[in-house]
């Protein structure tokens, strides 16, 4: 469906239709290796507990949540919009470069070496005092392999002697704000170039999403809207 029905149209709408197309071929998985590491790097949200607040009981609990948060983010936010390369890196340092780099987005393998949470100092907000610690484990110990005197809280990871996972540059990201390590070795890293996706999407997403928000408050289409 996305590569259209092959016809082709020389108007500019039919030019940019067939740039889409073009687009669209040369981002699908190639084979079940590609196909695999994404599988392996592929995770949902993170709903764990506050270390600091477990085993307590609070009263006048409040929440929020953000309205329409997915096509928000297929709006907003770039993706992989070029040919996956391979990479090889020739040090860690070279791996750094391109995992900080903005314009790039990766997916790879990992392997810790004496991996622990970050330690920080933070203010309780019920409190008020200071405390040492983390705010949470964002890594699920499901998502390791070849695991050496792993321990964990709730499901996640919080401290291992070894362990091999695979990731995206946005999960290395966040690993760095709450963990710390001795030494990691990337392989089988993938990259692409980062981009919003194409026009067709992006109108089609905002049409959709006008199209439901016109129906919130009217009787009869609750189906509908919510």
């Amino acid at each position: 469906a996305c590569l259209g029905d092959g016809s082709y149209d020389l108007s500019p709408k039919g030019k940019r239709h067939e740039q889409y197309r073009k687009l669209m071929g040369v981002l699908r998985i190639r084979d079940a290796a590609e196909y695999e590491l994404y599988r392996e790097c592929y995770t949902g949200g993170s709903t764990a507990v506050n270390p600091a607040r477990a085993f307590e009981t609070w009263l006048r609990v409040h929440s929020y949540d953000i309205a329409s948060s997915y096509p928000a983010v297929i709006v907003m936010y770039r993706f992989p919009m070029s040919a996956p390369k391979e990479i090889d890196f020739k040090s860690y340092t070279d791996f750094l470069k391109y995992v900080q780099n903005p314009n790039l987005l990766l997916a790879f393998r990992v392997a810790f070496v004496n991996f622990r949470e970050r330690e920080e100092t933070w203010t309780d907000g019920v409190t008020g005092n200071n405390a040492v610690g983390t705010y949470e484990h964002p890594l699920s110990a499901s998502k390791c392999r070849k695991c050496r005197n792993l321990h964990k809280e709730n499901g996640r990871v919080v401290s291992a002697e070894y362990f091999e996972t695979s990731m995206t540059n946005v999960d290395w990201q966040t690993m760095t704000e709450r963990y710390e390590w001795d030494a990691a070795k990337i392989s089988d890293c993938i990259m692409w170039h980062a981009d919003y996706l194409p026009y067709d999407i992006v109108d089609t997403v905002l049409s959709l999403y006008w199209d439901k928000t016109k129906l919130k408050g009217i009787a009869g289409k609750e189906i509908y809207y919510n």
